[in-house]
């Protein structure tokens, strides 16, 4: 356990955890205070996933601490919102409910009368190179079209008809571009993760690239899949992917970073071409590559 000059309580197991006294909570309301002014959105978003209670931290704790911190919010004339576990502190019709265990569950929260966000990560986490989680085939490197981006073709909310459903969130995480232990995360043995080469500013454009072409063109079928599920057409017919294609091609054209219509784009490659920088690799990882 340690503090921040004298008033933050942290306690630490696998990762760091705060504590629910009444010192940290004010502290941290503080800083609410202060992000929501510089916001004119009407969410805030407090994370609240993940969380464990090494003592002297408890669950008590951390339930009185997420509590606070969901009046807090509303009390500056906010919405809350948090990832699935904040529905064990707030109330249906509360806080919005940013569900990332999975399609059925964002359902679930719905019909419970939750305002939710189906973030679905075995859907929408777009961590991996298309297509990566959802078929060994696309592993390691990444599929081009409808097999790289068939999981995101699905309707927010799965089976429930509750227009509590606000609709659907893909979602990029840069865990694999980090170095392992970055800020404790994971603990002392995490082996180089697949992109952490990346970490250099020698290869920013090359991190750039790297989203761009991990996010799109699949970013496209979820957002036309949030936008406006159809359960009769096929993400995988000539005529879902050549209008995918279309729209892939406007957005490069405008200078987006995308991968290119009809290529596989991995951490570190457009087809057989390195990004930026990238000199040298084992396979689609750049984890002991050479900055040129």
């Amino acid at each position: 356990m340690r503090s921040l000059d004298g008033e933050l309580t942290f306690c630490k197991g696998s990762d760091w955890t705060i504590d629910g006294d009444a010192a940290s909570i004010a502290v941290l309301k503080a800083l609410v205070a202060e992000m929501a002014a510089l916001f004119d959105d009407d969410v805030f978003h407090l994370g609240m996933d993940e969380v464990s209670e090494p003592p002297p931290c408890t669950a008590d704790g951390t339930r009185t601490l997420e509590a606070a911190l969901l009046a807090h919010v509303e009390a500056l004339g906010k919405t809350p919102m948090g990832w699935d576990p904040v529905a064990a502190v707030a109330k249906p019709g509360g806080a919005i409910v940013d569900s990332y265990l999975s399609n059925a569950g964002a359902a679930a929260f719905a019909d419970k009368g939750f305002d939710v966000v189906d973030a679905a990560y075995e859907l929408w986490y777009f961590t991996h190179p298309a297509g990566w989680d959802a078929s060994a085939a696309c592993r390691p490197g990444g599929c081009a079209g409808p097999p790289g981006w068939a999981t995101a073709w699905r309707r927010p909310g799965g089976a429930s008809n509750s227009s509590r459903v606000l609709g659907g969130e893909f979602s990029l995480w840069t865990d694999d571009y980090a170095f392992p232990g970055q800020c404790g995360a994971h603990g002392a043995a995490a082996v180089p993760a697949n992109a952490s080469c990346m970490m250099d500013r020698a290869l920013d454009a090359a991190f750039r690239a790297s989203l761009g072409g991990l996010a799109w063109p699949r970013g496209l079928v979820a957002a036309a899949a949030f936008y406006g599920y159809d359960a009769a057409l096929d993400a995988a017919s000539p005529n879902f992917t050549a209008a995918v294609y279309a729209f892939n091609d406007q957005l490069a054209a405008r200078g987006f970073r995308v991968c290119k219509s009809g290529a596989v784009c991995s951490y570190v490659s457009e087809d057989d071409a390195l990004y930026p920088g990238i000199v040298e690799v084992e396979g689609y990882n750049c984890s002991a590559q050479i900055v040129g």
